[in-house]
C-alpha cells in the first residue's frame, strides 16, 4: 500500500543513509531497504503520536514499546548481519527527524518518541508501506461483524463507503492555509503555586501537516483499515468519525454521493426533554441555543461549546457560579438549579449520549436503506433525505420537542 510520506523526509534519509558508516558502500538495493525501515519507523511514531489521547500536539512524546518497533520490516540483513530498528532509530535521530526521550524507566514505562514537524511541509510523494504495522487494528470485516452482528448493516455500509481521494487531495491542495476553526488545547500552569489544567482556544489551518494526515486516513478508509466500538450507553463508534470533516463532501457510498443530516444542538435538546423552560427548549428546537450563549458571553461557538461539554453537560459536577452561569441563568432563569438537581440522582453526560444513542444507532440506524453513522449526523442517498428527516422529527416529538438540522 502507498501512503504519502514529506519528500523533504526521504530525501534527508536518503544522504544520511548515504553517509552512515552502516550502508554508505552497500548496493542500491540495501539502501532501499533501510530507507524503507526508516521510513516505517518514522510513520509508526508520527501516527501513535496523533493515536496517544495524552500527546496534545505533535510536541508531545509518546511510548511506544519495542515489541511494536521491532518487526520483520524493519530488520534488513547486509554483509551477514542483521540490521534491527534501534539502527534505523539511530539514523532518524542522526538525520534530526525524530526526538528520543530516554527518561524511561526497564519494565515499566517504554521509551517515548516525537517526530521532528519541521519537515512536515512542502511537497508529499507516494511510497510504499505496509500499513499493518502502523495502526492499532488489523481486524478484517469478518472480525467485525463477528464481535457486532446487531450491527451488521451498518458495518457493511462503512466497507462500502470511499473516498474520492483525487479529488480529495485535489481540493486540500488547492485550499492551504484555510482556517478549519478553533480547537481547545489544554495546558499546564500554575496559580498561587498549585498545579492546574486550563483550556485555551486556539485557531486549526490547513497546513501541509494535515494535509498528510488528512490523505492518509483517506487511504486507510478506502484499503478497508477500519475499527468499530459500541459504548455503554449504546453509541456506535466507527474509523469514519476520524476522518476530517473535510472528507466528507468526497464521500461515495456504493459508488454514489451522500447528502447528511446534522442534529442542531442535539444534546442540550434532549436535555430539554428534562426541563421545566420554555425558553430553553423552543431556543434548543429552533436550533439558537449555542448563537444565545455566544451573543450573551461575547464568545464563538466553539468557546461556548467548549465551556458548556467541559462544565455543564460532560461533568456530574454542579454549577455553581462564574461566567457561564451568569450568562446562562440570564438567559434561562433557574434552569442551572434544575440541571444540578439532574445530577444528584443520575449521570447527565450518560444518560444524554444514551437518549441520542437509542434515537440515531437504534433508531435511525435500523432504517431500511444504506447509511452512514456519525455522531449525531446521519449520511444517505439524497432519495432518503427525507425519510430519515420524518423519522427524527418523529423521534423528537415523543420527548415533547421539536428538531431542527444544521443548515
Amino acid at each position: 500500500m502507498k501512503i504519502y510520506i514529506p519528500t523533504s523526509l526521504i530525501n534527508k534519509l536518503t544522504h544520511q543513509i548515504s553517509i552512515g558508516i552502516h550502508f554508505h558502500k552497500a548496493p542500491e538495493t540495501i539502501k532501499q531497504k533501510a530507507l524503507k525501515a526508516c521510513v516505517h519507523l518514522w510513520y509508526l511514531i508520527y501516527d501513535a503520536q496523533l493515536n496517544d489521547a495524552t500527546c496534545l500536539s505533535l510536541h508531545y512524546f509518546t511510548s511506544i514499546s519495542t515489541k511494536s518497533l521491532d518487526k520483520k520490516e524493519t530488520t534488513v540483513i547486509y554483509n551477514n548481519r542483521r540490521y534491527r530498528y534501534s539502527h534505523f532509530l539511530a539514523i532518524l535521530e542522526a538525520a534530526s527527524l525524530i526526538e528520543i526521550n530516554d527518561k524511561f524507566s526497564i519494565g515499566n514505562f517504554p521509551m517515548s518518541y516525537r517526530v521532528n514537524r519541521s519537515v512536515i511541509r512542502g511537497e508529499f510523494k507516494l511510497i510504499e508501506i505496509d500499513l499493518k504495522l502502523l495502526t492499532k487494528n488489523t481486524r478484517n470485516k469478518s472480525y467485525w461483524l463477528k464481535l457486532y452482528p446487531q450491527y451488521a448493516e451498518l458495518i457493511n455500509d462503512c466497507y462500502r463507503t470511499k473516498v474520492e481521494l483525487v479529488a480529495y487531495i485535489n481540493w486540500l491542495n488547492q485550499n492551504i492555509g484555510i482556517n478549519l476553526g478553533k480547537k481547545p488545547i489544554e495546558i499546564t500552569g500554575f496559580k498561587d503555586g498549585a498545579k492546574i489544567n486550563y483550556s485555551v482556544m486556539k485557531d486549526r489551518y490547513l497546513d501541509a501537516e494535515r494535509i498528510m494526515r488528512y490523505t492518509n486516513a483517506a487511504i486507510k478508509q478506502n484499503i478497508g483499515n477500519l475499527w468499530f466500538k459500541v459504548s455503554d450507553e449504546g453509541r456506535f463508534y466507527n474509523s469514519l468519525i476520524s476522518l476530517s470533516s473535510t472528507a466528507l463532501p468526497f464521500l461515495l457510498l456504493n459508488k454514489r454521493k451522500l447528502k447528511s443530516i446534522d442534529i442542531a444542538n442535539s444534546q442540550p435538546l434532549l436535555l430539554a426533554s428534562m426541563i421545566d423552560n420554555e425558553a430553553y427548549k423552543n431556543d434548543c428546537g429552533a436550533g439558537k441555543f449555542y448563537q444565545r450563549i455566544m451573543d450573551k458571553m461575547g464568545k464563538q461557538k466553539e468557546e461556548v461549546k467548549n465551556l458548556l461539554y467541559k462544565y455543564l453537560f460532560f461533568t456530574n459536577e454542579p454549577l455553581k457560579g462564574g461566567a457561564l452561569y451568569k450568562a446562562f441563568e440570564g438567559l434561562y432563569p433557574g434552569v442551572i438549579q434544575q440541571i444540578n438537581a439532574i445530577k444528584e440522582r443520575l449521570s447527565l453526560a450518560h444518560h444524554l449520549q444514551k437518549m441520542e444513542a437509542e434515537i440515531i444507532v437504534e433508531g435511525a440506524g435500523r432504517l431500511d436503506f444504506p447509511k452512514i453513522l456519525r455522531h449525531d449526523q446521519v449520511l444517505m442517498f439524497e432519495e432518503h433525505y427525507q425519510d430519515v428527516a420524518d423519522y427524527l422529527r418523529m423521534a423528537y416529538q415523543k420527548l415533547g420537542l421539536e428538531v431542527s438540522f444544521k443548515s
